[in-house]
């Protein structure tokens, strides 16, 4: 399950990114820019699930692999499905992506800040 704390940092990225649009005057390739958060947050939750799920089941590392691959042909597949809305499209949409994991990095990185100070 995701994070609430990064539940929200993800809805920010995106408003944010929205503005950004909005003064680029490309409101247009909005629709590319969340479809990649979106994709993004999908991506990482099933992440979390599966890691989960994998700790309890004694197959688990087996079952993870599996579900990796899938979990990648998906995201493939996404990716393809933004591009039939436009070329320009799925380069707002890739942003869109690496910023919302941008985010989830600085956010580990200060989760991991927080627990060395303590």
């Amino acid at each position: 399950m995701i994070n609430r704390k990064l539940l929200y940092s993800s809805i920010a990225v995106g408003v944010s990114g929205t503005v950004v649009l909005f003064f680029m005057n490309r409101m247009g390739l909005s629709a590319g820019w969340w479809s990649g958060i979106a994709i993004g947050l999908v991506n990482f939750s099933t992440l979390l699930t599966s890691v989960e799920r994998s700790k309890e089941d004694p197959e688990g590392p087996k079952k993870l692999q599996k579900l990796f691959f899938l979990r990648y042909i998906v995201l493939a597949v996404a990716f393809f499905l933004v591009i039939q809305l436009g070329k320009d499209q799925l380069g707002s949409a890739v942003l869109g992506f690496l910023s919302l994991y941008l985010t989830f990095f600085a956010h580990y990185l200060l989760r991991l800040k927080k627990s060395k100070e303590k």
